[in-house]
């Protein structure tokens, strides 16, 4: 029993650093695929506005 306490503590700090890699690993690319949607869709609606100006509708996200 005295083992796998020493085991358990030994390994409880390497789980918590693979955790921290892994969320680091990871939190970067989905930061930024929430940063670039709003700014990737707004591009084609200012072009949708351009060759329908008539519509009422109006496609800005800035709202």
């Amino acid at each position: 029993m005295i083992a796998q306490g020493q085991l358990r503590q030994y390994a409880l700090p390497l789980e918590n650093q693979a955790m921290l890699q892994e969320r680091a690993r990871i939190v970067p690319p989905i930061h930024h695929s929430f940063t670039y949607i709003p700014s990737d869709l707004n591009i084609p609606l200012e072009g949708a506005q351009k060759h329908f100006p008539s519509e009422s509708v109006n496609l800005s996200l800035a709202d």
